[in-house]
């Protein structure tokens, strides 16, 4: 899209930017502080922070990229999303199912769907 559109690979790729933070913010803010109220704690919890704060570095020279019209190198941002979603779906996951009663993880849910909404 860039090569024939900046403007709508702009408008794209912050609609991307914007959705990949709120996932981060469910996880960080939401999910992880589930946790702490029960005093539990999961060592995954420290690697998919880490990834976060690598992905948002990713993300920012995509941006740039995006703004200088260069080229734009995806290929670092598909292998950690893709490290990242099977930590998630393997690890960490479950471990929250596990974890959480049914009145905690209705009340995390709620607060996703809120998240992002203004």
């Amino acid at each position: 899209t860039k090569k024939k559109d900046i403007k709508k690979a702009n408008e794209l790729f912050a609609r991307f930017d914007e959705e990949l933070k709120n996932h981060f913010i469910a996880e960080e803010k939401i999910i992880m502080s589930a946790f702490r109220k029960n005093n539990n704690t999961l060592p995954i919890v420290s690697v998919l922070k880490s990834e976060h704060i690598k992905i948002r570095s990713i993300l920012e020279k995509i941006l740039a990229s995006i703004r200088e019209n260069s080229k734009i190198n995806t290929l670092d941002l598909f292998t950690i999303l893709t490290r990242h979603q099977n930590i998630e779906e393997r690890l960490f996951y479950p471990e929250v199912d596990e974890m959480l009663s049914e009145k905690e993880k209705n009340a995390v849910y709620e607060k996703i769907e809120n998240t992002g909404k203004k």
